[in-house]
């Protein structure tokens, strides 16, 4: 309900009618000295009906305005001036007719905007998908596994740099580091990181999988196999390129608009299968998609029970500090050495034993010369 009172203005009350959430839009037009009062509905929905007190005595009466029939409640289109009364939208759909308020609507997922009439007349409406948002959700996949593997290939194929013909740049010592200047110790020590994983069997290990993984079809829910290489993804057979994937567009839009449910489960179907063996696990990588998939090789190699951690001696039941791949490579290099110092102190002894030789024989011969030069004097 809108009240008012003798001292509002017109434009007073246009506001509150207009902000009354009564359905209508009133405006004034000074030019013709008239209202202009719309829907903001439509269909039969939009009509608009006036309470009697608006007419003869009520706001609009008190004002002066004349009203062509005083006390109608209705409004009664002109047809000589191209005025209809509001209706909804009619159609027929596949045999059935239907109605809607506005023209523009949604039917079965596709909007429909009805622009004219058409009695009469069919129309045939073919539906395609929007691959579009598809497309470019699994370019960004290419791109960042691009990367990954961009990443992986450097650090496998990145030796380490030598401080000279022989020698590499190994970790500095007290003595040394005192002897160099902080900017050159930074550039040391970069140094001697570079090529740490240089051939690393963890890294080469998943790097070779996720090659492998582009030629391992997915099984579907009904039984059949999906592979990225159906799709238009495929390894480059680029040397400088290799192991990255390239997309062939046209395909890939192809199997996304005539198999877009297979697609997606290419790329997110999860699986219930168990991957704690390598049996196991190589049938949960065959049974899960592309996303899960990758998941999974990153993380046999660097969870708790991943290559990373048994490499180190650590499982989920128990901490090895003698039972590890890292212990048994450290224990090999100190047997190494105690084996090199005995085979130093082995030579240092024989060469000591030489010059004591060397010596003897030395002073012998000096004590010969001696002799003989006394007698060539006499």
């Amino acid at each position: 309900r809108i009240t008012y009172s003798g001292e509002d203005t017109f434009e007073d009350v246009i506001r509150n009618i207009n902000n009354s959430g009564a359905g209508v839009t009133v405006s004034f037009d000074k030019t013709r000295a008239a209202f202009k009062i719309e829907s903001s509905r439509t269909g039969k929905s939009a009509a608009i009906t006036f309470d009697e007190t608006m007419f003869d005595g009520g706001l609009f009466g008190a004002k002066g305005f004349d009203f062509n029939t005083a006390g109608n409640t209705a409004w009664t289109p002109d047809a000589s001036r191209g005025e209809s009364a509001a209706s909804d939208a009619t159609f027929e759909y596949n045999g059935m007719w239907m109605s809607r308020e506005s023209n523009t609507f949604e039917l079965d997922g596709v909007g429909v905007t009805l622009t004219k009439e058409s009695e009469g007349q069919t129309f045939n409406v073919e539906v395609s998908r929007d691959v579009e948002p598809a497309v470019e959700a699994i370019k960004k996949f290419v791109e960042e596994y691009n990367k990954l593997v961009d990443l992986l290939e450097k650090q496998i194929a990145t030796a380490r740099p030598k401080s000279d013909k022989r020698s590499y740049y190994e970790p500095l010592t007290d003595e040394e580091r005192e002897a160099l200047s902080e900017d050159d110790i930074i550039k040391w020590e970069e140094k001697a990181k570079t090529g740490m994983l240089h051939r690393d069997n963890i890294l080469t290990q998943i790097k070779n999988q996720m090659r492998g993984m582009v030629y391992t079809a997915v099984e579907m829910e009904d039984g059949s196999k999906l592979g990225l290489y159906n799709i238009g993804i495929t390894t480059s057979a680029e040397s400088n390129y290799a192991g990255k994937l390239q997309i062939d567009e046209t395909k890939l839009r192809a199997a996304l608009q005539e198999n877009g449910d297979k697609v997606s489960q290419l790329f997110v179907k999860a699986s219930d299968l168990p991957g704690g063996n390598p049996k196991d696990r190589n049938a949960r990588l065959t049974d899960e998609g592309i996303g899960d998939r990758l998941d999974d090789i990153i993380k046999n190699a660097i969870d708790l029970n991943g290559s990373l951690y048994k490499h180190s001696g650590v499982t989920d039941k128990a901490l090895s500090l003698i039972d590890n791949p890292i212990y048994r490579e450290l224990n090999r290099y100190d047997q190494r050495m105690s084996d090199m110092l005995d085979y130093l102190q082995t030579r240092e002894e024989y060469y000591y034993s030489m010059f004591a030789k060397m010596e003897t024989a030395m002073s012998k011969s000096n004590s010969q010369m001696s002799s003989l030069t006394a007698m060539l004097g006499k």
